[in-house]
């Protein structure tokens, strides 16, 4: 039996042989192919030497069941073998190439994206081709609408543009100080310099500089009337008018109106003033320690003895002290001839018919007052 199948198998092989070279036509119709392969589907007169094949309805010769013919053994079309059935090479299944727009793809000398225009000449590589440097990162490569350090961002889209004036930006170069942000400085110098978002005239604590549109602040106290109602704080510190509480003595900030004078009364002692002008009010000014207001050691009483009238205080509670007081007028220490009658004759010379005690028609001032009644009379 071996003798009989290697004699039948080797007619086999002879007539496929004479098939195959029958079908080697360059002019092969419809079928024959460069590989001189022919199809089972010929139409009569096609092609009179594609005849015979292998019965299977694919390309003769080709292995049964690949009926794509492109000789990878499938029937997906996917010549390429990557399984996304277009045949690209690039396995993204758009059977267009690879997207045209990046630095790297608008140099290569390729057409990535398959619409016939390679690098340059491709509209979708203008904003790479037209663009130089290397950066995105001065003024004007963030207005130049382009891309200048191959990202996706162009311009004020790209953070690197962040510091461009153009981009709201302090300027490129420009190094920010880190402090406060409610100095004319601080306020216009296109910085956060507190750290918040805020930028110069957008944060609220520039609100009161001249940068950004109020009335120039007057350094100084903050403890008068202007001061205490410009909307500054003219002191330094962080509050502002009425919430500065060195303006709580002005009217502004609803206080009663504070007399100008001395700080040395019961009144002027606890008015909530600085009666003198100086930065001290009531018990805090010096001035006041004598007063009972301020836990001093004047006697309540009336304002018109030689002692209640130059002890600094005001005995009446009035606003008024010793000679100010116009109680005291009678007073000797207030330059009267003394409060009340006196009369004595203490005097040296009393009876002498000469008035010595300095009084009022006196003829001499040698003895008190009060102390010749003889010759001056009571007083």
């Amino acid at each position: 039996m071996r003798p009989t199948i290697t004699i039948v198998a080797l007619l086999t092989l002879c007539a496929a042989a004479v098939v195959l070279t029958s079908c080697r036509n360059p002019g092969g119709g419809c079928s024959c192919r460069e590989n001189g392969y022919c199809c089972d589907d010929c139409e009569p007169g096609e092609d009179p030497d594609c005849v015979g094949g292998d019965g299977d309805g694919d390309v003769d010769g080709a292995a049964a069941g690949d009926a794509d013919g492109d000789a990878d053994g499938d029937a997906d079309g996917d010549s390429d073998g990557d399984g996304d059935g277009d045949g690209d090479g690039d396995s993204d299944g758009d059977a267009d190439g690879d997207a045209e727009d990046t630095v790297d793809r608008c140099a290569d000398g390729e057409d990535n994206d398959l619409d016939g225009d390679t690098d340059c000449d491709d509209l979708e590589c203008a904003r790479f081709c037209s663009c130089e440097g290397d950066t995105e990162s001065s003024e004007e490569t963030c207005t130049d609408g382009c891309s200048n350090d191959g990202d996706a961002y162009v311009d004020c889209d790209d953070y690197d543009c962040d510091c461009a004036v153009v981009c709201d930006g302090p300027g490129c170069g420009t190094t920010c100080e880190d402090g406060s942000e409610d100095t004319e400085a601080a306020c216009s110098d296109g910085c956060s310099n507190d750290g918040d978002v805020y930028i110069d005239c957008v944060d609220f604590d520039c609100d009161g500089t001249a940068a950004c549109g109020a009335t120039p602040c007057a350094e100084g106290s903050e403890d008068t009337e202007a001061a205490c109602s410009d909307g500054c704080s003219n002191d330094g510190d962080v509050y502002i008018d009425c919430v500065d509480f060195d303006c709580d003595g002005t009217e502004a900030c609803g206080a009663t109106p504070c007399t100008e004078g001395s700080e040395d009364t019961e009144a002027a002692c606890s008015d909530g003033c600085s009666n003198d002008g100086d930065v001290y009010i009531d018990c805090v000014d010096f001035d006041c320690d004598g007063t009972a207001a301020c836990g001093g050691s004047c006697e309540s009483g009336t304002e018109d003895t030689e002692a209640a009238c130059s002890d600094g205080c005001s005995n009446d509670g009035d606003a008024y002290v010793d000679c100010d007081d116009s109680d005291c007028e009678c007073t000797a220490a207030c330059g009267g001839t003394g409060c009340g009658t006196l009369c004595s004759d203490t005097c040296t010379w009393p009876g002498d018919g000469e008035c010595d005690d300095g009084g009022p028609g006196s003829d001499y001032s040698y003895c008190t007052l009060g102390t010749d009644c003889t010759d001056c009379g009571p007083r």
